[in-house]
């Protein structure tokens, strides 16, 4: 098997694994627990011996603590956002405004603009402002649209972990620069480490090899690393190819210098991210290795991706792909025909549907794609759950 072969084989790996779990067999269960919707295997971290103590920690313990070492250390420090008063929808904040009080640890109104604002305001007169947004979808309206990552100055960090969390956030407290600090959702709770219990920081714009290799350089961020990481198992036992496994960890300013070293050394690179292939963070790191290390090359920089789709409908709602066999066995589809001629015929259906748990009810629109596959957008969140049809309406 050529090089060539081998880092699209590679990529393929890559986007199986995110995949597996919602295409496996061909067939999705009936079912799918919350475990089931990861799409990764974590693989916990250990803390360096000159941190000190440790104590066993999720993702966001780990951030409440590093909150509470920045109040306690930085009389100045605030903390504000929706809900942050009460413990966070997510609880990174829990406990903080009775130790700290309501000055300094309070809630916001609902305006994504005004916190932000507030916090801008607040660190031009001196303060060490920590502006919580509850969910990344929320930030839109305060920064109108425009791309993060075209925004001179400020600095994007995601980290893989507990103690990568800890140590990131209390950089993007202290640094002067205005910091964005991505938390991952699905690490809050499955992720548990035995993180450091005093103040240490990590570095910000200083990637990390993760796992060491000559013959490809892998590079991601947030919980794509763990995929990576399967990734590189899986090409050691089964193609006898070692991987360089980098995680970012700041994704602006990136850490160019250490993935050039590495490409340099394997002459190959995949950068895989949580986003469609087309306008992708990738697509920047692509571009800067190609132009640096050119003559080092042995193959096409790959980027394994999800596919970038059509949102036919109003905004807020999300697009999700099933197999078909999935929604046969939720909905009788026997009587439509599923020639190409009638998908030019009926372009789409509504479904009306009863959600099992956390939805009462909800809308979802039908799109056939294809005979194997069709999407689906519903007005809740990218979840899978069962679903027990009351109606199916054509338009």
């Amino acid at each position: 098997m050529s090089f060539l072969t081998i880092t699209k084989h590679l990529a393929r790996c890559a986007t199986r694994i995110l995949k597996r779990n919602v295409f496996s067999s061909g067939q999705m269960p009936s079912k799918l627990t919350r475990a089931q919707m990861a799409t990764f295997t974590y693989v916990p971290d250990t803390a360096p011996s000159e941190y000190g103590e440790t104590m066993k920690m999720n993702l966001f313990q780990s951030i409440t603590n590093a909150m509470e070492i920045a109040l306690e250390s930085d009389p100045t420090a605030i903390i504000f956002g929706e809900d942050v008063a009460f413990g966070g929808v997510f609880r990174c904040t829990v406990g903080l405004k009775d130790k700290f009080g309501k000055d300094r640890v309070f809630n916001t109104p609902l305006s994504e603009q005004g916190i932000v604002a507030f916090g801008i305001g607040a660190a031009t007169t001196g303060a060490t402002a920590i502006a919580e947004i509850q969910f990344a979808d929320y930030i839109f309206p305060a920064f109108d649209q425009a791309l993060f990552a075209h925004v001179a100055g400020l600095k994007i960090v995601i980290p893989r972990g507990p103690i990568q969390a800890k140590g990131l956030l209390l950089s993007c407290i202290k640094d002067r620069n205005p910091c964005i600090f991505f938390e991952p959702k699905i690490l809050y709770r499955s992720s548990v480490e035995e993180v450091p219990t005093g103040a240490y920081e990590i570095p910000l714009s200083k990637a990390e090899v993760i796992v060491e290799g000559n013959d490809i350089t892998m590079v991601g961020w947030g919980t794509q690393v763990h995929v990576l990481r399967e990734v590189a198992t899986l090409a050691e036992d089964r193609l006898n190819v070692s991987c360089d496994v980098i995680d970012l960890r700041t994704i602006l300013p990136w850490d160019k210098d250490t993935v050039v070293q590495s490409v340099q050394k394997t002459g190959r690179l995949l950068v895989a991210h949580e986003a469609p292939v087309t306008g992708g963070f990738a697509a920047e790191i692509a571009s800067e290795i190609q132009a640096e290390c050119f003559l080092h090359l042995e193959a096409p920089i790959e980027r394994p991706f999800f596919l970038s789709l059509v949102t036919l409908i109003s905004s807020g709602f999300i697009g999700i792909i099933y197999h078909l066999s999935f929604v046969r066995s939720k909905i009788s589809l026997s009587s439509i025909s599923f020639s190409p001629l009638s998908f030019l015929k009926m372009t789409s259906f509504a479904v009306v549907t009863s959600a099992s748990f956390e939805y009462p009810t909800c809308s979802c629109f039908v799109f056939i794609i294809n005979s194997n596959y069709i999407c689906l957008f519903t007005n809740s969140h990218c979840r899978v759950f069962p679903i027990t049809v009351q109606a199916l309406l054509f338009i």
